[in-house]
């Protein structure tokens, strides 16, 4: 086939393919419309009569600060530095401990974000996307496994859930997560890890890995989240 064939072959397809498009979206022809289907952690919304409970925040003053540093120390004994972060109205704080007992390496984890909106409704809004998205079985999902349901956490911010979940990436490691709208800011916070055989030659053993099982990820995810809301509560120049 000669270029000039092949050019005409792939403009024909193109004026096809165009033509079978623009068909299909006439509106006399309601019936070849296509329809487009949104995953619901794309498209959830709250209920619209949400108002806030306090003043709004305007800002995070100190992100790694919002955890105590004895609730640090319990969950993370022996842990690094805190690694702050910030992205507009987004702020992050993840804190990794190492450890090693014997024969056994392990390894525990707790991230923090706050995410600020313009009013208590599109929090409210976010909060449900981020429920839908929990929901197992859901788009973006494909490396979790186990986990129990969402379970709602009354007293936690102004609305909260939690949840639970095995991620097989590398190694099995299991995840408690807090999910809290607390006026306009929506904060997640999670706490998990893994604990695996140290193998041959002192390499890891993947294959032998165990997740944190989920009493103690949801335990520790909850008891820093409370304890965060809190603090972010009585934050005053959060509100100024």
């Amino acid at each position: 086939m000669t270029l000039a064939v092949a050019g005409a072959t792939i403009l024909l397809s193109t004026i096809v393919l165009a033509a079978v498009a623009v068909d299909a979206a006439r509106p006399d022809r309601p019936d070849r419309r296509p329809e487009l289907a949104f995953p619901p952690e794309w498209t959830a919304r709250a209920s619209p009569s949400v108002t806030s409970s306090g003043p709004e925040f305007t800002t995070v003053t100190d992100i790694c600060g919002l955890l105590p540093a004895g609730v640090a120390r319990r969950l993370l004994p022996g842990t690094a530095a805190p690694r702050p972060e910030t992205s507009g109205r987004r702020w992050s704080c993840t804190r990794v401990a190492e450890r090693r007992r014997g024969g056994e390496t392990g390894q525990r984890s707790l991230t923090l974000r706050v995410e600020l909106y313009e009013g208590a409704q599109d929090a409210a809004d976010a909060l449900a996307r981020d429920r839908a998205a929990a929901t197992p079985g859901a788009a973006g999902r494909a490396f979790e496994t186990g986990g129990g349901p969402l379970t709602a956490l009354p007293g936690v911010g102004d609305e909260a859930f939690s949840r639970y979940a095995v991620s097989k990436v590398i190694g099995a490691a299991g995840r408690g997560a807090v999910h809290v709208r607390l006026r306009n800011a929506v904060v997640e916070v999670g706490y998990g890890g893994h604990d695996r055989p140290v193998g041959e030659f002192g390499l890891p053993d993947y294959e032998a890995q165990r997740p944190l099982p989920e009493a103690p990820a949801r335990r520790g995810a909850e008891e820093a989240a409370r304890a965060v809301v809190r603090a972010l509560t009585g934050c005053a120049p959060c509100t100024g």
